[in-house]
């Protein structure tokens, strides 16, 4: 439903514009994209003395601040009344994404001194989503196109994307929302150029003897885009009249952008702040690696009760540890070697983390780096004992490696196969593992990890990775974030069959016999397909 209700910020330089105009805003130069993406957010504008009385609920300020004609005659308009009222639901749930970031919108419309019908304006653009991509390559709450994006200063880049960072799109819709009611003085026609571009109305407008936005010649979705949000502009304030009762929304903010001493990992700030960390990603979508960007912006939007105890958190910490994990460019004339001493770490790391099958790198490449705490492999958090029973050595495994499956030490796995520092591990080895059958394995997610090749790794389902792990569907996995894994181990329940597989390479990793597999799993003759769940043991 969502996709038919939104509409997408139009890409004048696509559409064009009349006599090769110039645009007033024209910013677009790498080196401006990213001094934007550095500089502080800035500071709100105060409200100005004419501001109408604060109300206690959101909505209601909204109610107050409604200044564009209502158009309710209008059959465009009539229609998507219709169209809305007998879709609560989904009103319902558009005021619900609405709840983190209303009170920002509305904030900074009041500074700028602009309708405040404009706070609804996301809802027919996203439905309030941040995340919210179209067909068309708009993509955040504002639904702003690459290039559009690019001329207000949004930045995207590897680590974030201002499309999505709903502080920074708003006030880059509002600078674009006041220049377009600047060039054409009147807000149906701004709004209209703000859905299909300057280029395609100033066509319209030079074709039309009538300049009045409900009688040009538009494209369909442009012709329906006003009358969207007139429609719901309408049922806000007849809101009895449609018995939708808006969830309430307190006039104050519920969450608060908070700066940062530098580069800060999500999960480590969402640990500082007692929250889950998918929720704290869900508050900053604009940042799409695991950590906030290392040139900036340093800030993080976190729910308003939280703030004082991040703040804490930080100034109590070593300024290093809030970052476990770096990006490093290779330069020319680097090798692993001087990487790894660079950060602290070795070699054996870096190719482990970065899926390296030798030590060939080239200039350009990028690299991540486990630092601090965790460049010396295991996780400080790592169970002593892991999984009883044996592990058998498959190719591309290492003694980290399989640590790192299993929960334990590499020095743990020495002690226990009488191996000594820089013995060498074949595929076929059969290892001793000891410990408690029942303990939690530790997964450490590498570069290009996802829950269903994890889940395929160890056997289980994604959904109990989620389940075990306060994971939701929008979770986002980052290099070095650990994972309890609970399902069965060598020695566990069942076994699910891989591509590949045989009853004799199962039996044999086990350490049961063929007959017992066939007998256990009502087997006639020796045949089993992947994805297959076998019993390792009596029912």
């Amino acid at each position: 439903m969502l996709l038919s209700l939104a509409g997408c910020a139009g890409d004048p330089l696509q559409q064009g514009n009349i006599g090769g105009e110039t645009p007033i805003i024209a910013t677009g130069s790498d080196a401006t994209v990213e001094a934007a993406a550095a500089d502080p957010a800035p500071e709100p504008v105060p409200v100005p003395d004419n501001a109408p009385p604060l109300s206690d609920d959101l909505w209601q300020t909204i109610r107050d601040g409604l200044e564009m004609p209502e158009n309710s005659e209008r059959a465009r308009v009539r229609r998507w009344v219709q169209f809305f009222a007998s879709r609560p639901e989904h009103l319902q749930r558009v005021a619900e994404n609405a709840r983190p970031f209303l009170w920002h919108v509305v904030r900074e419309l009041e500074a700028r001194d602009l309708p405040l019908d404009l706070a609804l304006l996301p809802i027919v653009e996203s439905g309030y989503d941040p995340t919210a991509y179209s067909y068309a390559r708009a993509s955040g709450m504002w639904q702003f196109m690459p290039y559009t994006a690019r001329r207000f200063g949004l930045d995207d880049n590897w680590w974030h994307d201002g499309r999505r960072d709903v502080l920074r799109s708003t006030d880059a819709a509002l600078d674009y929302l006041e220049w377009l009611h600047g060039r054409y003085d009147d807000w149906a026609l701004a709004l209209a150029a703000y859905n299909a571009g300057e280029g395609r109305v100033d066509r319209a407008l030079s074709r039309s003897d009538d300049p009045d936005y409900w009688s040009l010649d538009l494209p369909r979705e442009t012709e329906n885009y006003v009358p969207k949000l007139m429609a719901v502009r309408q049922i806000l304030s007849e809101a009895d009249r449609f018995a939708f009762e808006w969830p309430a929304v307190p006039n104050e903010p519920v969450t608060e952008l908070v700066t940062l001493p530098g580069q800060i990992e999500l999960a480590v700030a969402a640990e500082m702040m007692g929250m889950p960390e998918s929720e704290l990603q869900r508050l900053n979508p604009g940042v799409r690696r695991w950590a906030t960007p290392p040139d900036g912006p340093h800030r993080l939007l976190v729910p308003s009760d939280r703030v004082d105890r991040l703040r804490e958190a930080i100034a109590a910490r070593d300024p290093d540890s809030l970052v476990t994990w770096r990006r490093h460019r290779v330069r020319q004339g680097e090798v692993l070697g001087t990487i790894a001493e660079r950060y602290g770490t070795r070699v054996a790391v870096l190719r482990e983390v970065n899926d390296l099958r030798g030590s060939l790198i080239r200039a350009g490449q990028y690299l991540l780096i486990p630092v601090g705490a965790e460049a010396g492999a295991p996780p400080p958090s790592a169970p002593s004992a892991g999984p009883s029973g044996r592990y058998t050595v498959a190719n591309g495994d290492s003694l980290w490696l399989i640590a790192q499956r299993l929960g334990v030490t590499v020095a743990e796995l020495r002690e226990w196969n009488d191996l000594a520092p820089g013995a060498v591990i074949r595929p076929g080895q059969t290892l001793a593992v000891r410990g408690n059958g029942d303990a939690v394995r530790e997964y450490r997610v590498r570069r290009g990890d996802s829950l269903w090749t994890i889940a395929r790794r160890f056997d289980v389902r994604v959904a109990e990775l989620r389940a075990w792990n306060g994971l939701t569907t929008d979770s986002v996995l980052r290099p070095g974030q650990s994972l309890k894994i609970r399902a069965a181990g060598p020695t566990g329940d069942s076994y699910r069959v891989r591509a590949g597989d045989s009853l004799w390479s199962i039996a044999n990793r086990f350490q049961v016999a063929v007959e017992d597999l066939k007998t256990w799993n009502n087997i006639g003759d020796n045949t089993i397909r992947p994805g297959q769940r076998l019993r390792l043991r009596p029912g």
